[in-house]
């Protein structure tokens, strides 16, 4: 499929073109990927970098200007970043002060703050929870992402995307 048909499909809206963009455009992201980090990067982080990228390329469709960039650049480029915020997450876990769940587990919470993080896990989607519940169970970091997923019938990038926004909402719930 052509990039300005791409484009096109982006610009109008239809979040099938997504599909279409990791499957037209993923292939050369991976290898741009490869050569720019070498092993520094795993399938999983590859697959999750795409995964998010694909998300923020969606969120961001109405910034794109065909005109100053190919799909393919501006793709590559969103990933590229997603990527190195991985490598950076992964050195930040990787020290000796970091705990898996460091941003939460660091804090000291008030009633009324655990209160407020008790509702919104309430309320939260089935899906959500087992997300949750996989993640905060698991002993392997690389592993409980792919639990979820045989679990839930998703990708195994797509849980792990989806826990870091859960995670995100409750650190912002917490502010």
């Amino acid at each position: 499929m052509e990039q300005s048909e791409l484009v096109r499909r982006l610009q109008e809206g239809d979040d099938g073109c997504l599909a279409d963009i990791r499957a037209e455009l993923g292939p050369w992201v991976l290898h741009k990927l490869r050569q720019r980090f070498g092993s520094g990067l795993s399938n999983e982080d590859i697959d999750d970098a795409i995964s998010v990228g694909l998300d923020r390329l969606w969120l961001n469709r109405h910034r794109y200007d065909p005109d100053l960039s190919k799909l393919s650049t501006w793709f590559y480029l969103i990933v590229r970043n997603v990527a190195i915020d991985l490598i950076r997450e992964r050195l930040a876990r990787e020290s000796p002060a970091h705990s898996i769940s460091a941003p939460l587990a660091n804090r000291s919470l008030t009633d009324h703050q655990k209160a407020i993080v008790t509702k919104y896990l309430q309320s939260l989607s089935e899906e959500d929870q087992c997300i949750l519940r996989t993640f905060a169970e698991s002993s392997s970091h690389g592993h409980w992402a792919k639990e979820a997923a045989a679990m839930l019938g998703k990708s195994a990038g797509a849980i792990r995307v989806r826990k870091l926004r859960l995670i995100e909402k409750i650190e912002k719930l917490l502010e």
